[in-house]
């Protein structure tokens, strides 16, 4: 599981989360990020991430996509 900004010094959330889906596919990514609410869906398939969430929202839907994509509910 990775947790990925979109702006990062070297290489950007969104080209990692790229380079991983190729080379690790069954990897887990989520871009949080101040630009969550413009980056849209297709754009996250497009890369591979499993989630895009603004930080704006807060740490709880970041720990429920978390719980959500390791498959531990609770």
């Amino acid at each position: 599981m990775l947790i990925l900004d979109v702006k990062m010094s070297g290489l950007n959330g969104v080209e990692v989360a790229s380079v991983l889906r190729k080379n690790l596919p069954n990897a887990k990514t989520v871009l949080f990020t101040i630009y969550g609410r413009l980056i849209g869906e297709a754009m996250v398939a497009a890369v591979g991430a499993d989630a895009v969430l603004a930080k704006a929202d807060g740490l709880a839907p970041l720990a429920e996509a978390i719980q959500s994509l390791l498959g531990t509910q609770g």
